[in-house]
């Protein structure tokens, strides 16, 4: 089983303009591989620190790993909010 990726990318407008990069970048991939399912990026913002964490599904890793994203566990969830790809890659992981 392949697994999710994760970055952390810090707070405030600095995150909000790398998140906008990362959207601009990933959707000319998603759509030139052909919209695949599972493909997908999420965000989730810790609320007591600020700081946004990135999340790449398994069929997002070549992908994350041009970002440095680390491999990491399934996130939770409650709190991620979609940012790009396939809307249904989360509902799809966690049947699976």
């Amino acid at each position: 089983m392949k697994s999710w990726s994760s970055l952390d990318i810090g707070g405030g407008a600095e995150a909000n303009k790398f998140t906008g990069e990362i959207e601009e970048a990933f959707l000319p991939v998603y759509e030139a591989a052909g919209k695949p399912k599972g493909m997908a990026v999420f965000s989730r913002c810790e609320l007591m620190s600020g700081t946004v964490t990135l999340f790449f599904t398994p069929g997002a890793g070549i992908f994350s790993g041009v970002f440095g994203a680390n491999p990491c566990e399934a996130p939770p969830p409650k709190g991620l909010v979609f940012l790009a790809g396939d809307a249904d890659a989360l509902a799809a992981s966690a049947a699976e």
